[in-house]
C-alpha cells in the first residue's frame, strides 16, 4: 500500500491515470527517428 504521492508544486495536482505530455509529438512509427534526430 503506498504511503507516498507525486504531486505538482504549483497546480497540486498528480499525473495518476493521466500522463505526462510528450515534447515532442509525432507518430508511433516515427518516434525512433525523431528522438535519434534530436540527439544529432
Amino acid at each position: 500500500m503506498p504511503i507516498g504521492e507525486a504531486r505538482h508544486p504549483v497546480t497540486g495536482t498528480n499525473w495518476e491515470g493521466v500522463g505526462v505530455q510528450p515534447d515532442v509529438t509525432v507518430p508511433v512509427e516515427r518516434a525512433l527517428e525523431a528522438a535519434l534526430r534530436r540527439l544529432g
